[in-house]
């Protein structure tokens, strides 16, 4: 022992004091009985390692028994201990117990371990056990504290490659392929052992459970895109694994383009159609696939939509059914059709010819076509029919409006208004040739296309031969398929199984802007969200109670939460009135809603409030009537098959429950309107576009959710009877009013629908009010 401490504080004393040298000893003693994992772990009973303070561990020489003392991390150039020491040099070292500081010579000291070193080595060990969590810890805290740990570097591309392989072992695919991808990119030459596959070799083994789970699930793109980036990224055309799967997709696309070839030689256009659309999904380079794609769009040119409700009814003007509306126009023409917003209400065009109003409101004159198929007279027995009660197409309104309809010649008529009308082509647009039955599989109507089968997932419809043979180029067919769930529809427009979706969620808008080959559009016109009340339920007559489910309605947030899910788009709002609000472009169709009337706040404290006065309030009016005193049992709440709707229903039912009124859920079979009568309110996406005739079809005596305030009613009617714009303004003024007060509706918010389709048709450019407005135009990319 003699020589081995000298206390550097008293440079006269050759060795510790006898008393520090017994301390010493016994510490000594104590710690070398334990092996050198087991003295920090003795040291760490409930603490991790790198919770304590830094220390270094020193063991001597045999020829001082081996003993091991923890120091004070030890001033070392670059915290690296000298690989040869002279063994005269001193270390100058201070013990972690008291500070206390010596002079140590190296040849008396076996092994000097550092601190970082010791947590390297339990990082190494836990990586080993599998404990991959904690070891990530330990590297975190080693690449913050102490960067430049010789073998540190090594230590995690060992922890990465069994992170990799555990992952592996537990099926956790898409975790493995990330580990071994970050371990590529900090050394592509790792190898476990001399024995051990590449990393490469690794990667091809994930890349094939991958894409066998993509091929399961028909994911073919994803397992393309997959593959195209891994042989990219890490240059690995040539590894069998991708030359392996390369022959895997193509041999499946070559079989398909067989398929599609054979159907085309048999006339199966759609069959053929669906094949080339999977070969495409699935191996867009195949030898022969663009030229057999474009020679089928060629001899029959067919565009697959998909839509989220099947259209179980025609009808282009409904205003709570999108999917009548949107085939309407496939099976039928209006005299009259609104083609988007003009400078002042709706812009109408009609398919026959050219339609003026005069200037002083009160005539019409109709300009037929030479082409057009009906004649002066035809269109002169249309409009005299629509005003006569005994019509099956009786048109109210036109019949208040409609003084004489005179034949100038075959090409020209003109209708005399009883009164100066601010917008007579919008009381005009039924269809100018009323079938019965259109519709209905094989009943040709007016309109470019019949409907040819319809089942539940497929509508085919087929190009009108009623209208003559097709033009060049005209579509054939357009087919409407059904996805219920909207990620399954838009996977679907990716992969090529559909050319156009017809609707978008919100949601989902930021994923399809990003893909190259899909374009993106939103609706011309809004879509106005709101709830309306069933007749029969004594709380929903009470306008304190409907108050109270409109303050009860924390609106903001289900639109920007539920519905955008964090995003921002143009004319999303909050309204006031179930009419087209203002948005950051074109006004003029927001002429029926009064900007200064402010959205009702979310307001749960008085929503209770009037909640309980409702009911005190039918309390006294029903006894003292001597009639029984109503109870507030579940509301019914009702709301179309799709995906906007089921979110925000869902929300509303759970803040109404909040204020204490309990709601039940219905959702309503495609193309109805609670037609059993179970639903005490019903959510409805209205298309109110042209207020100056839609109000009175919204809210009317006759209309989709009449309301009973005489104020209302009479409003309405003089609505009717305006004969210009300032007029019309002012009476809708003082109707937004009258609504808001009633609460006669519940207003919820306003949207923009927006649409996605392949760039390769062409024809769909936005705007547009409704997708099928320009069917005629549209062509497949072989045009």
């Amino acid at each position: 022992m003699s020589g081995f401490f000298v206390n550097s504080s008293s440079p006269s004393l050759p060795r510790p004091t006898a008393s520090l040298r017994m301390l010493w000893l016994c510490a000594a003693c104590a710690l070398a009985a334990l092996s050198p994992g087991a003295v920090v772990r003795a040291q760490n009973v409930g603490q991790r390692l790198i919770d304590r303070d830094p220390f270094d561990r020193m063991t001597l020489t045999e020829a001082n028994e081996s003993k091991v003392l923890l120091l004070r991390p030890v001033d070392l150039p670059d915290r690296l201990v000298p690989e040869m020491p002279r063994p005269s040099d001193k270390l100058r070292v201070r013990l972690l117990e008291d500070g206390q500081e010596y002079e140590v010579t190296w040849n008396n000291i076996a092994r000097l371990e550092l601190f970082e070193q010791m947590v390297l080595a339990e990082a190494n060990r836990l990586a080993a056990e599998g404990k991959f969590d904690a070891a990530y810890e330990y590297f975190d805290f080693l690449f913050d504290r102490y960067p430049n740990t010789p073998g540190l570097a090594q230590g995690q591309q060992t922890y990465l490659y069994l992170s990799s392989g555990a992952a592996f072992r537990q099926q956790k695919y898409d975790e493995a392929l990330a580990i071994v991808e970050e371990l590529l990119a900090q050394n592509p030459q790792f190898r476990a052992s001399e024995n051990a596959p590449s990393l490469l070799t690794v990667l091809g083994n994930i890349a094939d459970k991958l894409i066998a789970g993509y091929l399961a699930k028909e994911d073919f793109r994803s397992a393309r895109t997959l593959l195209s980036r891994l042989a990219r990224q890490h240059k690995a055309d040539n590894e069998p694994f991708v030359v392996r799967l390369r022959g895997q997709l193509s041999g499946r696309a070559e079989t398909l383009r067989e398929q599609a070839r054979a159907h085309l030689q048999a006339g199966e256009f759609l069959q053929a159609y669906d094949a080339c659309g999977a070969m495409e999904a699935i191996w867009p380079d195949v030898a022969g696939g663009a030229e057999l794609q474009a020679e089928v769009a060629r001899r029959y040119p067919l565009v697959r939509v998909g839509v989220e409700h099947p259209a179980l009814a025609m009808d282009t003007r409904s205003i709570a059914n999108p999917a009548a509306r949107r085939a309407g126009r496939l099976v039928e023409r209006g005299l009259l059709e609104f083609a988007g917003p003009g400078p002042e209400g709706g812009k109408y065009i009609s398919p026959l010819g050219t339609v003026d109003q005069s200037v002083d409101g009160l005539q019409l004159v109709f300009n037929i076509r030479p082409e057009a198929p009906k004649s002066g007279y035809d269109v002169a027995q249309l409009l005299l029919s629509w005003a006569s009660p005994e019509d099956p197409h009786f048109q109210p309104a036109w019949a208040r409006s409609l003084s004489r309809v005179r034949v100038v010649d075959v090409r020209r008529v003109i209708a005399d208004l009883a009164a100066p009308h601010v917008l007579a082509p919008a009381l005009l647009q039924g269809s100018y040739d009323p079938v019965a039955g259109v519709g209905e599989p094989g009943v040709r109507g007016s309109g470019p296309f019949f409907l040819f089968s319809r089942d539940e997932a497929l509508a085919r419809y087929s190009a009108n031969d009623r209208l003559g043979p097709r033009p060049p180029g005209q579509l054939a067919e357009v087919d409407e398929r059904v996805y219920d769930d909207p990620t399954r529809a838009i996977l679907a427009l990716q992969r090529g199984e559909i050319d156009v979706l017809d609707n978008v969620f919100p949601g989902d808008l930021p994923q399809l802007a990003s893909e190259p080959q899909i374009a993106v559009a939103p609706r011309a016109m809004p879509t106005t969200h709101i709830i309306v009340f069933r007749e029969g339920n004594p709380f929903l007559a009470s306008r304190t109670f409907r108050r109270a489910l409109l303050y009860g309605l924390n609106r903001p947030l289900i639109l920007e939460q539920g519905i955008l899910k964090g995003n921002s788009l143009p004319g999303y709002r909050v309204i006031s009135a179930p009419f087209p609000a203002p948005t950051t472009g074109s006004e003029s169709q927001a002429y029926a809603y009064d900007q200064l009337i402010q959205p009702l706040p979310y307001d749960p404290r008085l929503a209770l409030t009037l909640r309980v006065l409702a009911q005190a309030e039918l309390k006294s009016s029903h006894e003292k009537l001597q009639k029984p005193v109503p109870t507030l049992s579940e509301l019914v709440l009702g709301h179309p098959a799709d995906e906007v709707s089921r979110i925000a229903c869902r929300a509303i039912k759970k803040q109404w429950e909040q204020i204490g009124v309990q709601c039940k859920l219905a959702e309503l079979p495609a193309g109805t309107f609670d037609d059993q009568g179970v639903c005490d309110l019903i959510y409805v996406q209205a298309a109110t576009w042209e207020p100056i005739v839609d109000a009175g079809r919204l809210l009317g005596p006759e209309g989709l959710a009449p309301v009973q305030s005489a104020f209302i009613q009479l409003t309405l009617r003089q609505i009717e009877r305006t004969t210009n714009w300032q007029d019309a303004r002012g009476r809708f003024r003082q109707l937004h009013r009258l609504l808001h007060e009633d609460v006669s509706v519940l207003p919820l918010w306003q949207t923009f629908d927006y649409y996605a389709y392949r760039r390769s048709l062409q024809g769909l450019e936005s705007p547009r009010s409704t997708l099928y407005e320009n069917v005629e135009a549209w062509r497949t990319a072989t045009d």
